[in-house]
């Protein structure tokens, strides 16, 4: 279950996933996709922060009132994407509800493998999901 009721992490993913956002989803939200009742207030995601990438991770979040959650004032989000691209992690909170993006989840390691070893899981046609990390990816 999700525990924030004002989250709408169905709408974060479905605005990654427009924005072709190259990603995994993992922690809470994925054991909640995969069936657990555990209660997540973020939606985490581990995604390679390529220029490319973080471009679109931009594009997904516009609109959504993007503010860097760990600034004590929760400043706008105004990086662009070759900043963001020298970040190993990025911690957002959206009208839709927080996003953490991880660059890596130890020990399993860089976004780029967690990608290579998520499997299907059929929650939309374009994602496919695996149990260790417990991942979902936009694969």
């Amino acid at each position: 279950m999700l525990a924030d009721p004002t989250s709408d992490f169905f709408g974060l993913l479905r605005a990654l996933l427009d924005a072709k956002v190259e990603f995994s989803v993992v922690g809470g939200t994925a054991a909640v996709l995969h069936g657990a009742s555990t209660a997540t207030y973020d939606l985490d995601i581990a995604m390679p922060f390529s220029e490319v990438n973080c471009a679109r991770l931009l594009t997904a979040v516009v609109g959504k009132n993007p503010r860097l959650s760990h600034t004590a004032a929760k400043r706008a989000l105004t990086l662009k994407a070759d900043e963001l691209a020298s970040f190993h992690n990025l911690y957002l909170t959206t009208d839709l509800g927080r996003l953490d993006v991880l660059g890596s989840i130890p020990p399993v390691g860089d976004a780029a493998e967690v990608l290579a070893n998520a499997v299907s899981c059929g929650w939309t046609k374009s994602t496919s999901c695996g149990w260790y990390p417990w991942g979902c990816s936009s694969k």
